[in-house]
């Protein structure tokens, strides 16, 4: 069998670096995707999907990494105290945040 899972979404949550028993750092967060198609409401959901990260990929995350940020994800399922999320094995940084509260800039177009 093959437990391999590939995620792209915004961060949700800001990541605090912890350590565990073993003194293996550690942080852990959630993804948020929005889904491709709408409720009954019409309107689109949000899942919210936890993940975690350990060691240097971790600490790296925690400095560079903030809320609303896109990113990418790839590690496998775990299940621990009664709770199914990601142990993340690679973390790719997609695009930051957007800026919707700057104004927009026209550009000169010339054909």
């Amino acid at each position: 069998m093959f437990n391999s899972v590939n995620l792209v979404g915004r961060l949700a949550r800001e990541f605090n670096i912890t350590e565990n028993e073993n003194g293996k750092k550690y942080v852990s967060s959630s993804l948020a995707i929005t889904n491709d198609y709408k409720n009954s409401n019409g309107e689109y959901d949000t899942e919210f999907i936890p993940f975690t990260l350990f060691g240097l990929t971790a600490e790296r995350a925690a400095e560079y990494c903030k809320v609303g940020d896109v990113i990418g994800i790839r590690g496998h399922l775990s299940y621990s105290n009664n709770k199914l999320f990601i142990n993340t094995d690679k973390l790719s940084f997609v695009a930051s945040k957007s800026k919707k509260d700057e104004p927009e800039v026209e550009k000169d177009i010339k054909m």
